[in-house]
């Protein structure tokens, strides 16, 4: 028994002995077999997808766009721009790149489908939703394949919808695959431009800020252009396209229509006309106007403002001298501030618009100007008359848009203020509300804000034709370094008017009705210590009274007399007091 159970051991470790090299083999042939599967079946899907990805883009590729010349109502500035660049890319042969920005539904792909139409070229769409992909190397290879296929086909026209969906900065932490078609595209364009193909290329964007730097250089987009809001002209242009056959009156909706996109309107237009198609009517101006009433613009006002900015920033041309929101001021459309006037004129319109006189007198124009005094004193007005006087960009820093992006932010915003007055001299910079940047030093949070100021104030040049503007309510609170001469060489006090400076407020307030003059003078010798703002309130509150008046008895009156006025100021009082007046005044004196 014993030599038996010694067999049977031995033999156990002879049998595994004799298997453990096919089990080793098999493990090899596994080991080599399974990578090849997975490769077989990753290059199939690979195929399949790329495959039916490439045919999807080659489909839009060929879709030639709908949208006639036409159909694109206004932006005719931009129209005939695009029909310039059409026309030089064609006699010179070379490529052209133009990026359109601007809030949405602006209409900016519209108007790139409506120039492939209307010049017959070869039309190319990219979104990066037609790209971008999950399989390694299929996003590549799609780009790659696509500005292939357009060098085969020109001239064209390549429309790239929402360009920063795919090309996004490169700093930070970014996709490996974005990155990777950022530095594609950049390549691709390049080589377009340098093999000087008959190619247009339209990037659209809502986001600007967000492209990478090295796509918007010359070379690869030639120009950025801000594509606004239509102004009231423009909106009239596109009620009439979208109401073409209706009888309504395109310019009262268009009047109604403020803030209001193209793509709003027209959805206006085909809500409103699916409605009384139901009653079996055509669309009346009253059923507009009813459905105006109850539309909220697709834009808000934080939104514009912000496009605003970026449209002061990015467009590569000088900025109007009369950007959306700012009134056209001129100074025979301020009353009183006379003396204020004839300081500011000759301290910077003069030199300013006589450069040749003053150089050889050695006079500069001032670089800084400061205005205080109580609220409504017209302050913000004269910066905005000396800006138009002067066909001057003007570009506002504001309290509000300061606080919003907070202490250490703001010094950021000073300085990309600046630098956007240096790109568009001649250029008025308006600083609102100082004093709450300003403050001094020591018990002042915002104390990094102020270093930025009177550093970028020290550094503007005397050629570069850049006026800074403060206005402050509270003078006294202001750091000291600020006030000095080199920053500020005028502190100017705007005082509420006196006697006369109200008579003349009141007939500017008073256009479009009949007063007499001797109603005009007893009532400004009743509202002492009332500031231009206040009489305002008061002349709208008697317009008011007026309309009300009219909806009762029928009859419309224009002509005011002395009771209209003294029923309002019965309890429209001056909002400055005796001892607020006399801080300024004190405040003056001891300047």
């Amino acid at each position: 028994m014993v030599v038996s159970n010694n067999t049977n051991t031995t033999a156990i470790p002879t049998l595994l002995s004799d298997y453990s090299s096919y089990i080793i083999l098999a493990i090899q042939v596994l080991l080599f077999i399974i990578p090849i599967l997975f490769f077989v079946y990753y290059m199939r899907r690979m195929g399949i997808g790329v495959g039916n990805r490439k045919k999807e883009l080659e489909a839009k590729m060929r879709n030639i766009p709908s949208v006639s010349w036409e159909q694109i109502y206004d932006m005719k500035e931009l129209k005939q721009k695009l029909l310039d660049i059409s026309n030089y890319v064609m006699s010179r042969k070379r490529a052209y790149g133009v990026i359109l920005f601007g809030p949405p539904g602006t209409g900016k792909t519209s108007i790139a489908k409506a120039l492939a139409n209307n010049l017959k070229w070869n039309y190319f769409e990219l979104r990066s939703s037609d790209i971008l992909s999950k399989w390694y190397g299929e996003s590549e290879f799609l780009l790659e394949n696509f500005f292939n296929t357009v060098e085969l086909n020109v001239p064209a026209i390549i429309v790239i919808d929402e360009i920063d969906g795919f090309t996004l900065r490169r700093e930070g932490d970014i996709h490996e695959v974005t990155h990777r078609l950022v530095n594609i595209l950049l390549n691709r364009l390049q080589d377009i431009h340098d093999k000087r193909l008959p190619v247009i290329i339209i990037g659209t964007t809502n986001l600007p800020q967000e492209i990478d730097e090295a796509l918007l250089r010359p070379g690869r987009f030639d120009e950025i252009i801000y594509v606004p809001l239509p102004d009231e002209k423009a909106r009239e242009e596109i009620w009439l396209g979208y109401t073409k056959g209706l009888s309504v009156d395109c310019k009262l909706l268009a009047n109604k229509s403020n803030r209001l996109s193209p793509a709003d309107i027209k959805e206006i237009v085909e809500s409103v006309s699916i409605e009384c198609s139901k009653e079996g009517r055509e669309p009346t101006t009253q059923d507009f106007i009813r459905y105006l009433d109850n539309f909220k613009p697709s834009v808000s006002i934080q939104t514009l403002i912000k496009f605003e900015n970026l449209s002061k920033k990015y467009s590569r041309h000088k900025l109007g001298e009369k950007p959306y929101g700012i009134a056209n001021i001129k100074w025979d459309d301020l009353g009183d501030l006379d003396e204020i006037k004839k300081v500011i004129r000759e301290s910077v319109e003069l030199p300013m618009k006589n450069k040749d006189i003053a150089n050889k007198l050695g006079i500069k124009p001032v670089k800084g100007i400061l205005l205080y005094g109580p609220p409504g004193t017209g302050k913000t007005s004269i910066a905005k008359a000396l800006a138009n006087e002067l066909q001057a960009s003007f570009i506002v820093v504001s309290g509000d848009e300061i606080s919003s992006v907070g202490p250490f932010k703001a010094g950021e915003l000073i300085a990309e203020k600046f630098h956007i007055a240096k790109d568009n001299s001649p250029s008025i910079i308006f600083i609102d509300e100082i004093d709450m940047i300003a403050r001094t030093r020591g018990e002042n949070e915002w104390r990094g804000a102020l270093t930025e100021l009177l550093s970028e104030m020290d550094g503007i040049r005397e050629n570069e034709d850049v006026i800074i503007i403060g206005a402050t309510n509270r003078p006294w609170d202001l750091d000291p370094a600020l006030l000095r001469a080199g920053r500020f060489d005028r502190i100017i006090y705007v005082p509420p008017p006196d006697y006369e400076g109200r008579v003349k407020v009141l007939k500017v307030l008073t256009k479009g009705l009949s007063v007499d003059e001797e109603i005009l003078n007893k009532v400004s010798r009743m509202t002492n210590n009332y500031t231009p703002a206040d009489l305002k309130l008061v002349v709208d509150e008697i317009r008011r009274n007026l309309l009300k008046e009219a909806t009762s008895t029928g009859n419309i009156r224009t002509s005011l007399n002395f009771d209209d006025f003294v029923r309002v100021l019965a309890y429209i009082k001056p909002s400055v007091n005796v001892e607020l007046l006399k801080m300024y005044e004190q405040f003056r004196v001891e300047r």
